[in-house]
């Protein structure tokens, strides 16, 4: 309800715009740290929500910062829980139907950065 009314009070249609209107604002202050992220690192978490709550409403121009965030955290280096919360979001993402069209222009980085990286067999690392 709460976020309902201070979405009114914006101007905008649906909370999901709230949400991305977030996100375009954490975007940018992530640019800093998002590659420094660890197992506990807040920022992520708050990530992880703003993404899920403002899918439909992703701009073109996030879209791209997404999932370069994706990607830089499912790097081998990271931590094992941290790689499976970010192959968990981009599952929900790809689930979501509304989202095929957009994703569709980004399969490139979704495949070449994200998935084939996480399937890697490496000696010594979690699968």
């Amino acid at each position: 309800m709460t976020l309902e009314l201070l979405t009114r009070n914006c101007g905008m249609e649906s909370v999901d715009d709230l949400f991305s209107s977030g996100l375009s604002k954490l975007l940018e202050e992530m640019k800093e740290s998002y590659e420094t992220w660890e197992r506990f690192t807040p920022d992520r978490f708050v990530f992880d929500i703003l993404v899920k709550r403002s899918t439909h409403a992703i701009t073109e121009d996030q879209w791209e910062q997404v999932l370069y965030i994706i990607a830089a955290n499912v790097d081998y280096e990271k931590d094992l829980e941290m790689r499976m919360d970010m192959l968990a979001l981009l599952e929900f993402l790809l689930q979501r139907p509304e989202l095929h069209y957009q994703l569709q222009f980004y399969a490139d980085i979704v495949l070449k950065m994200i998935l084939v990286p996480s399937i890697e067999w490496k000696i010594g690392k979690p699968n």
